[in-house]
């Protein structure tokens, strides 16, 4: 008995430590997922070694969405889809239990098919971004946490504007935008929300974007000023504002500005913008990264080599760099090396990008969102088919019950029936015992009337 009793505590801390594992893990991932996404692909590497073999649930669900998150972030897609492969996986394992009924998951996670969406649009697949980003809007409209809900809804509609600007059409995408920004500020509920402040702002950061796409720049410039007051009026309520997505957002803005007056050719607008931009970036490596490749090619464009030249270098040695910022940066290499004549490294260089642009990657993305579209509709039909089963048992169980009480109906009748009859029967002999006992009486009574007579 003691030694039950030992057994059971030892398993009962156990337990108890590895979902305080798990939340740690689960804490830092979310903690460094903008400021080291290196260090939060880490934990999340433990975290799913820590859950290897043990029951799926949501939350395993949700943090290996968010590994996938943090893959696509760093533009690291094929990693980022085989994370929200097994997160679709899982899904479709964990049951939910709902007043003593096991039910399987109905619905795919939202913001893993939003995260598809966004792959397929980063590798200019448009209408595919489009259809995912639809396909995100109708679930989050469903979904039961407000705040989620409000959340998804905005990110939906902000991806669609995405789309439609990619595609030319900005007065839609403007209207867009205009509408999320309006759907913020008007709800005093999202107020409360966590990153309130640096949503708008990111909001805000669109509207000045699809202005500049516009070419209109006068409207541009307001709207940068007024995001200058917004975050100028909002960054004291900020705990740790260096690292806070305020602080970031706030470099978008700039970055935005740069890379307009990148396109326009107007390099040294350009430089002073990235430079403002890379400044607020400071504690996001990510953003640094990116922005370094446009500061390194605009240094490029107006003859300063040697900057050029130290920033490419910088950028190359960002640990799990995308293919995209490894090829900005190699082909600055590439112009520095022979304009300086510099053949052995331009050789190696030229053996970077042509390494980069046999598209081994990007035929292995298409692959795995082939593959990831394929799991998704078997996860349809799967969940139809149980659903279907789970109507033909509910009909069949409704069918076994109704043909029970109509049995016992039956025979319940049956027994009254002949239980009536039988009575019926006994009525109609003492009816005839107590007819014949009157006449028997009748005829006594006329024997003795006569008698006296």
């Amino acid at each position: 008995m003691y030694r039950r009793f030992l057994f059971f505590i030892f398993l009962l801390n156990f337990v108890c430590v590895n979902a305080q594992q798990n939340q740690r893990l689960r804490d830092s991932i979310l903690k460094y997922q903008f400021l080291n996404p290196n260090l939060a692909v880490e934990f999340g590497m433990e975290y799913v070694e820590l859950r290897e073999g043990t029951t799926p649930d949501q939350e395993m669900v949700k943090t290996y969405s968010k590994i996938g998150e943090i893959l696509l972030y760093m533009e690291l897609y094929s990693s980022a889809l085989d994370y929200f492969n097994s997160a679709l996986q899982i899904r479709n394992s964990v049951k939910e239990i709902r007043k003593g009924k096991t039910l399987y998951s109905k619905t795919n996670p939202p913001w893993v098919v939003l995260n598809i969406g966004n792959v397929y649009f980063k590798n200019r697949n448009y209408e595919k971004a489009m259809e995912k980003f639809e396909e995100a809007k109708k679930l989050f409209d469903i979904e039961k946490n407000p705040i989620n809900r409000r959340n998804g809804l905005n990110t939906s509609n902000s991806n669609i504007g995405l789309v439609y600007g990619a595609l030319g059409e900005y007065d839609k995408q403007e209207e867009i935008y205009y509408k999320v920004y309006d759907s913020l500020v008007s709800n005093p509920l999202n107020k409360n929300g966590e990153n309130y402040n640096s949503t708008v702002l990111y909001s805000m950061s669109q509207i000045l974007s699809v202005k500049l796409l516009k070419g209109d720049l006068i409207s541009a410039q307001n709207k940068l000023n007024e995001i200058n007051e917004f975050f100028e009026s909002k960054k004291n309520q900020e705990e740790h504002l260096s690292i806070s997505l305020l602080m970031r957002n706030f470099g978008y803005a700039y970055s935005i500005m740069g890379a307009y007056y990148q396109s326009k050719k107007e390099y040294k607008k350009a430089i002073k913008n990235l430079l403002k931009a890379t400044e607020l970036f400071k504690s996001f490596p990510v953003e640094v990264n990116v922005t370094g490749s446009r500061l390194s090619e605009c240094y490029l464009a107006i003859g300063q080599t040697d900057i050029a030249k130290e920033i490419a270098l910088k950028n190359l040695t960002f640990k799990n760099i995308s293919d995209r910022e490894k090829s900005y940066n190699y082909k600055v290499l590439e112009k520095i090396y022979i304009k300086t004549k510099n053949n052995d490294l331009l050789l190696n260089v030229k053996d970077s990008l042509i390494l980069i642009s046999t598209a081994a990657n990007s035929r292995k993305v298409f692959k795995t969102l082939n593959d990831l579209e394929t799991q998704i509709l078997l996860s349809d039909s799967a969940r139809a088919l149980n659903e279907s089963r789970i109507r033909y048992n509910s009909y069949l169980y409704i069918l076994i019950i109704a043909s029970v009480i109509l049995f016992f109906s039956l025979v319940t009748i049956r027994i009254n029936f002949n239980y009536q009859k039988e009575k019926g029967s006994r009525l109609e002999l003492e009816k005839e015992k107590i007819k014949v006992e009157l006449d028997q009486k009748n005829r006594e009574l006329v024997s003795k009337a006569n008698f006296i007579i």
